[in-house]
């Protein structure tokens, strides 16, 4: 690391002493055209001349690589500018830009963007391949919120498995076994220049049979999964945006609303939250990439400081979870229209949906902060109080300040209002320094835990004075 931070770290130093001698007015903007002028024409042929001078002259002047460039370059470039001059109808000048940017690309990684098309064609077919056999198994309308999911436990699997080095190495910096156990994968041979492995690799340098071969390989899976499952995957897919069946009605559903307004909301929420396939993803993707820090802490487990941080980030998140579900189920209300027209007690029902929300963080809380118990009881207790506090926090913000908006707006609801969604993190972070301070046992964690209600208690808004859903 100190090797990697010894060459780049002067790069970025001057690239900041630059712009910060123009900010304070050391060097005028007009100026910088005369060091444009010095570094292109006097500093930068110097360093090439410096390091080429360095080097043999045979290892700069390769005659066959440079003769093959030349000619492959100007074929290039002739074929460009007649395709553009005589297909395209451009002018000389146009003609001339166009051939230079087929002729001047990135030769190095030539093979690259073949590859890239090959490898989303492969994954289109897998994908369409998964998809009917989802189709197959738990119908169409199931398959499209079971699909949602999938994808965010796999993009969140991705992040994990990135992330796999830090989570494992030790306190010393000694390889873990994942790690040496992909040192012997390479020194093994698996990955030699000879090996079908490496072939993804030649073939984004631009190895030509290798290419040819991931190509031709793309183009027929995806072309036999395409003539073979395209017809019924269009069906199924129709179905799936559209359900066909009628709701069967069940006997006796009207005692459900015989126990009472509020159970029966609370009910209902529940069922539309479990429904809402875009949300479920959402949270599983909290849930997910709280597992390196669950990581970390269990590592840490003798350090007070790694429970205290560990204890924060969970009620962050409890936060989090509860103002995601509050939203939904009272800012993005399916049928306000009817609800505000409803014969009930609007405050009754705003509790109910309170509840509703408060429900589910609570129960994922408390799965995390079972981990918690093994390592204190007394620091379990004290997450639950501090995940209470900033779930009922936040959902109680998103009942003062609800605003009719649709479920489909769920990852750009925090983007309506800026103030509103820095004071959540406020007191979400309020909540979370207070419980790391109760942890290590710090009587200043009443501090950010008044900071926290009194922001919150500032957004409180009368209920003739909140915007009424239409």
């Amino acid at each position: 690391m100190l090797d990697i931070l010894a060459i780049t770290s002067p790069i970025y130093i001057i690239i900041f002493l630059g712009y910060l001698f123009t900010r304070i007015g050391v060097f005028a903007k007009v100026e910088m055209r005369v060091f444009g002028k010095f570094v292109l024409n006097l500093a930068l042929p110097a360093l090439l001349f410096k390091t080429l001078a360095q080097r043999q002259l045979g290892e700069i002047i390769n005659a066959s690589y440079l003769l093959a460039y030349l000619l492959g370059s100007l074929l290039v470039i002739g074929v460009g500018f007649v395709w553009a001059r005589r297909v395209n109808g451009l002018d000389t000048t146009a003609s001339t830009f166009q051939a230079m940017g087929m002729a001047c690309s990135n030769s190095g990684y030539v093979g690259y963007p073949i590859l890239l098309l090959t490898l989303a064609a492969v994954a289109t077919a897998c994908g369409i391949v998964l998809t009917m056999s989802l189709f197959a198994l738990i119908g169409p309308r199931r398959t499209r919120a079971v699909a949602q999911i999938l994808a965010a436990l796999v993009g969140a699997m991705m992040f994990i498995l990135s992330q796999a080095y830090n989570l494992t190495r030790s306190h010393d910096d000694r390889p873990s076994a994942i790690m040496n156990g992909v040192k012997q994968l390479s020194e093994s041979g698996a990955f030699s220049n000879h090996s079908l492995l490496t072939w993804p690799v030649q073939a984004i340098t631009g190895g030509l049979i290798p290419l040819a071969v991931i190509g031709l390989i793309g183009i027929v899976v995806v072309s036999v999964v395409i003539q073979l499952l395209a017809p019924r995957f269009a069906t199924n897919a129709a179905e799936a945006v559209g359900d066909r069946t009628q709701p069967n009605r069940l006997k006796g559903a009207d005692r459900d609303f015989a126990q009472g307004l509020t159970r029966s909301m609370v009910r209902k929420e529940l069922r539309l939250l479990s429904r809402d396939p875009q949300l479920i993803s959402q949270v599983l993707l909290r849930i997910l990439y709280l597992f390196p820090l669950g990581f970390v802490l269990f590592r840490n487990a003798d350090n007070i400081n790694g429970i205290a941080l560990g204890a924060a980030g969970l009620v962050v998140m409890s936060g989090q979870l509860a103002g995601s579900f509050a939203w939904v189920a009272l800012s993005a209300e399916d049928s306000p229209d009817l609800l505000q027209s409803a014969p009930i007690n609007r405050a009754v029902a705003d509790r109910a949906k309170l509840i509703a929300a408060l429900t589910p963080t609570l129960f994922l809380s408390l799965l995390a902060i079972a981990g918690f118990a093994f390592l204190s009881p007394v620091a379990a207790i004290v997450v639950f109080v501090g995940c209470l506090c900033s779930a009922s926090c936040s959902g109680l913000i998103q009942v003062w300040r609800q605003k009719p908006a649709n479920r489909k707006a769920f990852n750009q609801r925090q983007r309506s209002s800026f103030l509103l969604s820095l004071a959540e993190l406020i007191i979400q972070g309020g909540w979370g320094a207070a419980t790391a301070m109760a942890v290590r046992g710090w009587i200043w964690a009443i501090i950010p835990a008044i900071l926290a209600i009194g922001v919150t208690l500032l957004l409180r808004r009368a209920p003739d004075k909140r915007v009424t859903p239409v």
